[in-house]
């Protein structure tokens, strides 16, 4: 009987035992969605809140004078606005998410506090991205129709230029093209910005210019006269159109 009571209480344990490991890895399992690229960051210094379908990347870039967060629509609907909040240390930004079609990227450049600066290393961030209204009974204009998108990089003093230029074959004229353009090493964002060009009249070609700065060459010796800087070292240019009106 006791041999028995014993058996019972050891099933019972390993039981338990499993039930509450699974429990902790679908709890603390990677998730998918959010790419954090933060080098020499600790990871759980992020929390990121945002909807179901929504993937998220998140990078310091410029020096870690900025935050870059890319969303990208992976949801079946159409997300025609939303609110995005985001908590550095103590410090708040609010930003508005506006028109994000299906298979779509927004991009968000967030500047770094100033008292924030050096001890991002130890700074909380958190990401919520809310109040959002998606749709699939509205029309926009379709930004896969502008053609021949075409990168032209240029280095000077260290500052890497790049020309975008395009065709407009909305079918109609647009009084503004929204996007972003990201250099990356390795599939990790190292630069970002925005690209915002106006007044494009249909059939017609549009050119851009975006200057990412020079990075700083890591050194135990931070006076400023002594600080180096270099190029950004990428393998890969990307150019994203989010939306047009």
């Amino acid at each position: 009987m006791i041999k028995k009571k014993i058996s019972f209480l050891v099933i019972l344990f390993i039981s338990l035992f499993l039930i509450m490991l699974g429990i902790y890895l679908v709890n603390n399992k990677p998730k998918e969605n959010i790419k954090i690229n933060t080098p020499n960051i600790s990871k759980n210094l992020f929390s990121v809140n945002v909807p179901e379908g929504i993937k998220t990347e998140i990078a310091y870039i410029q020096n870690n004078n900025y935050l870059a967060i890319v969303f990208e629509n992976k949801t079946n609907e159409n997300i025609s606005s939303g609110k995005l909040k985001v908590v550095i240390g103590n410090k708040e930004i609010e930003k508005r998410l506006e028109l994000l079609p299906i298979g779509k990227k927004a991009f968000f450049k967030i500047a770094v506090p100033n008292e924030l600066k050096d001890t991002i290393n130890k700074s909380k961030v958190t990401i919520t991205l809310t109040e959002i209204k998606s749709s699939n009974n509205f029309s926009f204009i379709d930004v896969d129709k502008i053609n021949n998108t075409k990168t032209n990089v240029s280095v000077i003093e260290n500052d890497t230029n790049i020309n975008i230029s395009g065709i407009n074959k909305t079918g109609k004229d647009l009084n503004a093209l929204i996007g972003f353009v990201v250099l990356y090493n390795n599939n990790k964002i190292i630069g970002a910005d925005n690209i915002r060009i106006e007044n494009i009249k249909n059939n017609s070609k549009f050119e851009s210019n975006v200057m990412i700065p020079k990075m700083m060459i890591p050194s135990s010796d931070l006076t400023p006269n002594k600080i180096n800087y270099g190029k950004v070292n990428y393998d890969k240019i990307e150019v994203y159109y989010t939306f047009a009106y």
